[in-house]
């Protein structure tokens, strides 16, 4: 019967996610090839960046405040389901690293693109959710348009309704952050924000404003033209932020 006790808050989620990756090129992880390169490139952007070398900083801040919106929101499945999400160490990791290097310069994010991948039932749905609702709620961005993007409207909906649940749950959260629900879309009025479900079968893909997207189930496109308009849809935005699947 699986435990109903409940996982302890991170204690230093950010040192918890640089540990995973020193684990994983340690070898002391099973990881493939392309897993332990990227460890390996996090680590040593990681190192650069401490040091004060070339163009990006490493602001732990910007990593953690993602990683707060997801500790403030439930679980909503299985028998963690109604407990705060606890994300685990690989998730930790690739969070910070995403959001954590900001140009010294002028401290927009780094990283526009990401391509997770990842095996069924490993937590993607639970873990991009709250992503999607930090990057279109949280970062101050005006008019942001965030999307939860797949090749049918089915599909688009899984990662969009499991943040629609979370939210409805996460009352406190909710009118902290001013966000109101409707049966199709979750929007902030103030900065006139919105996240919505995205499918190649919608009427019109044109005129989008991107700030942040994720493209689930990528494999199973068939052409690139999600993906390419998206994408084309990102260069209106200072630090607009795609994640595939």
């Amino acid at each position: 019967m699986p435990s109903s006790r409940k996982r302890p808050i991170n204690a230093d989620p950010i040192e918890e996610g640089i540990d995973y990756a020193r684990q994983v090129v340690a070898r002391k992880i099973p990881a493939g090839k392309f897993a332990r390169l990227a460890a390996e490139r996090f680590l040593e952007d990681l190192k650069r960046a401490k040091a004060g070398e070339g163009p990006w900083a490493f602001d732990p801040d910007r990593a953690m405040a993602p990683i707060e919106i997801c500790q403030q929101l439930p679980n909503i499945k299985g028998p963690l389901a109604d407990q705060p999400i606890r994300l685990m160490p690989w998730q930790l990791c690739w969070t910070a690293n995403l959001f954590g290097f900001v140009e010294r310069e002028t401290g927009w994010r780094r990283f526009r693109q990401a391509s997770i991948w990842v095996p069924r039932g490993n937590g993607k749905s639970t873990w991009l959710a709250p992503l999607a609702i930090y990057c279109a709620f949280c970062e101050g961005e005006g008019g942001a348009e965030a999307y939860a993007a797949a090749v049918t409207r089915d599909q688009s909906k899984i990662v969009w309704s499991t943040a629609h649940e979370m939210l409805r749950r996460a009352v406190e959260l909710r009118h902290y952050l001013g966000v109101e629900q409707s049966a199709h879309s979750i929007f902030q009025p103030r900065s006139a924000s919105n996240f919505l479900p995205l499918s190649s079968d919608a009427k019109s893909l044109d005129g989008l404003n991107v700030h942040f997207a994720c493209l689930d189930e990528i494999a199973s496109h068939r052409t690139a033209r999600v993906y390419d308009i998206i994408l084309t849809a990102l260069g209106k935005r200072l630090q607009p932020l795609l994640i595939s699947i």
